[in-house]
Formats: C-alpha cells, structure tokens, sequence
C-alpha cells in the first residue's frame, strides 16, 4: 500500500477498507486523495478494484454524507450509499444497532437446528448438547463482542433459539427454562456473552493481545497516582451521551470488569481465570438476563450502587443508606 495514504486502512483477503473522519471539507477531500490513491496503486499492480462493488457506508447522525468516486474509462463514478455490509462475517449497519447480524444469526441458528431435529429420530440430552454446542451455538456467539445484545427484543431473540433446543429433550419440554438448561448443562446465552466480554479484558489487560492500543483505559492510565484498590486492573468509564456509545465495548464492560475481585482479575493465567469466573458467577450461570446480575462499583462522579441495572446515588445520611443496603439484600435472597 503506498506510504502517503492518511486515512485509516484495513486488508483481508481481496477485501479492502479506507476509513476516516469527514467533519471537515479538508478531511473529507483528504478520504477522497486517498481513496484516488489507492486506486493508482492498484492500477500499477495490475489488482484493480471493481468499481461497482465499491460503496460507502456513512456512521454518525450527524453525517453529511459526502459524495466520493473512483477513476473508470469511462469518467469518474460516483461510490453508492451502502446501509448495511459485511465485514469477517459480521453486518455493520450504519446505524451500529446490529438488527441485520442478530436476525441472520438468528435464522442460520434455527435452520441448523431444524436439521437437527430432522435428522435424527430420537435426540437425548447426551447426544443433542454436543451438536448444539458444536453447530448452533457458535452461530450465536461469532463475534458477539462487536454485536453484543443490549435491548431486551434481541437478548430474548437470541435466548429463543436455546429455548427451543431445550424442548427437545424428551420429559424436559415442560419445565422451566432455568432448569432445562441446569438438566442438560447449559449455561445461557446471556451469561456466555458476558463472559467472553470478561476474557477479551483479561487478554487487553494481560498482554495476550499485542496491540498499540487497547479499547478502554485503565485508571492508572488516567492518573498514575489513583489507587485501584479492588482489582489493580480498574477500567475508566468514558461518559456516554447515546445508547450506542454506551454499549461500545470499553463502557459496557467497566462497572462488570471493576467490581471482580483481585484474585480473579489476577489469575496466572487465561485457563485459571476462566474457571475463577465461572466459580464466582455460578449462580448466575444459567441467568436468562445477565445484566440483571446486581454489583457495586464506584465511578469518578462519587459512589454509586447499582442493582438490576437501576442506579441511585449514596444518601448522605448513613442511616438512609444502611436502610437501602438492606432492603437490596432482601430482595436478592
């Protein structure tokens, strides 16, 4: 690629990505010196782009959606507006809502498991958690750190196709979701989701990754003087004005990740880690939604207390707080 692109650039295969910021006139004509580039580059070794696969894929509300075009025989032509692409398996839309990827993991799921079901005559719950596992369920979980579900519509979507796998368990179909998945020892998809949220931070926090630069901060990144007394990996948590940003993978993982305890953030190594997880998530591990799980964290704004995702603040009176501590406990046991 030549040395005089400016723009952000990513290459897979025969795929190539030219991104960049467009809230200027220089920025935008900087996209479009880059993206004419590019295309001479390709010309010189004879790996020229098709023009008419080429589009654009406009991300922000506020987006004024410049026109960019590419060099032909015939003139320049326009790039058209893509809503939606696929990127390493994974639909963006421009909206970063996820809609599309949920509803298509959705379908391949359930027609895996139509197969399935067709396939064999009689499915007992030795034989049908090890085909789930290995053909369905990684339908669902592909990439789910990027997509991760935060409405409750695509968290209950996604639940559904295990909902139906269960059932299919002879003398299980009539019991609870909960103890379906206790039978047959499955944990919910909602608690597999934000598990692997966990182990992509031990591998950001531990160097496993070796990247330039990681998708949050920690606190000593921050202010090298502040303490992190809980876990000595404390997330910053960046303020979030929409609910797109607060679902961005640095923010939705601070309070989770900060409220670990020490031994388990420090574990030796990713294998120790994973099963210190599980062992203190164990009762949440079949959970239908795990965001209802309560914790207790602090931000940089004061003490905050949240439990099944409804945060207030510490009363100043510790009478009053001591009163709230206990009716949360009640209502956890």
């Amino acid at each position: 690629m030549p040395n005089q692109i400016n723009s952000f650039i990513s290459l897979f295969a025969d795929d190539t990505k030219l991104y960049g910021r467009s809230t200027s006139l220089n920025q935008k004509s900087g996209i479009q010196d880059d993206l004419s580039k590019l295309q001479a580059w390709s010309d010189i070794w004879k790996l020229r782009f098709n023009e008419t696969k080429c589009t654009t894929l406009y991300l922000g509300k506020d987006n004024t959606k410049h026109t960019y075009n590419m060099s032909t025989s015939n003139g320049p032509v326009n790039l058209e507006e893509s809503l939606v692409e696929k990127d390493l398996g994974i639909l963006i839309d421009n909206q970063l809502k996820f809609d599309n990827h949920i509803t298509d993991a959705i379908k391949k799921a359930n027609s895996k498991l139509g197969m399935i079901k067709r396939t064999f005559v009689y499915l007992d719950k030795d034989l049908l958690t090890p085909l789930y596992t290995g053909l369905v369920r990684p339908l669902l979980e592909y990439g789910n750190v990027v997509w991760s579900p935060s409405l409750q519509l695509h968290i209950k979507a996604l639940e559904s196709v295990q909902h139906r796998a269960t059932r299919l368990v002879p003398g299980l179909s009539d019991l609870p979701y909960e103890e379906r998945l206790k039978k047959q020892n499955l944990p919910s998809l909602s608690y597999r989701h934000m598990r692997g949220d966990m182990v992509e931070v031990y591998k950001y926090c531990h160097g496993l990754y070796k990247v330039e630069k990681k998708p949050f901060k920690l606190m000593t990144e921050i202010n090298e003087e502040s303490t992190t007394r809980d876990n000595g990996f404390k997330i910053y948590k960046d303020k979030s004005n929409n609910a797109t940003r607060a679902n961005f993978f640095g923010n939705r993982v601070a309070n989770i990740w900060n409220s670990l305890p020490k031994a388990i953030v420090q574990a030796p190594s990713l294998n120790s880690f994973k099963n210190r997880l599980d062992k203190f998530w164990e009762p949440y591990m079949y959970t239908e939604d795990m965001r209802s799980v309560p914790h207790r964290t602090k931000t940089r704004c004061g003490n905050i207390v949240t439990f099944q995702s409804k945060p207030f603040r510490v009363p100043k009176n510790p009478l009053r707080f001591r009163v709230h501590l206990q009716s949360m406990y009640q209502n956890v046991h």
